[in-house]
């Protein structure tokens, strides 16, 4: 049987003691001190039983605390790993970006100095092209800049939830 069920059938039996008590209370009225004591005990057993749920409850409370942790922990990880690749990522593009850029000048004062063999529509075709291949490293360098600003305020955020839930628990726990 469910432990949920087989709390409400114990409360309920506790909870019904006290009616079968008072229905076997003599008309005439003696066995009262009896009686009362009767029901001191069942209010003692009541009280000792709310008690324990109530610890049920705030261990199950506790507990959903720590799940919702670790959730939130486990996400931490993942996020780190994107943030490392995306800052590689753009790291190994910021040097081709570099080597593009010094390419591009040494082919410029080459084709002004004469020394490459080129036409000039030869010589502006290449330079186009490395133009062109050196934005689109900047654009690609810019994405991941936005991308890495997107996950590391995500990382914070969840490094702050994580915080706050730890935080919500040492409190509950010194509560106790």
């Amino acid at each position: 049987m469910h432990r949920c069920a087989k709390r409400l059938i114990a409360v309920a039996v506790v909870v019904c003691l006290p009616v079968a008590a008072v229905a076997q209370i003599p008309a005439d009225g003696s066995d009262t001190r009896q009686i009362s004591v009767q029901l001191a005990q069942i209010q003692r057993a009541l009280e000792r039983i709310a008690d324990s749920l109530e610890g049920q409850l705030d261990g199950q409370r506790l507990d959903l605390m720590l799940k919702r942790l670790e959730v939130s922990e486990r996400r931490v990880a993942p996020l780190e790993e994107q943030v490392r690749k995306a800052q590689a990522e753009r790291s190994l593009l910021r040097d081709r970006e570099e080597r593009a850029r010094l390419q591009l000048s040494e082919m410029a004062d080459r084709i002004a100095a004469g020394e490459l063999e080129l036409t000039d529509s030869e010589a502006e075709a290449a330079v186009a092209q490395m133009e062109l291949d050196l934005d689109q490293l900047r654009a690609r360098i810019s994405e991941l800049d936005g991308q890495l600003v997107g996950l590391e305020n995500e990382l914070t955020r969840v490094r702050e939830e994580i915080r706050d839930w730890q935080d919500y628990v040492d409190r509950e726990l010194a509560g106790r």
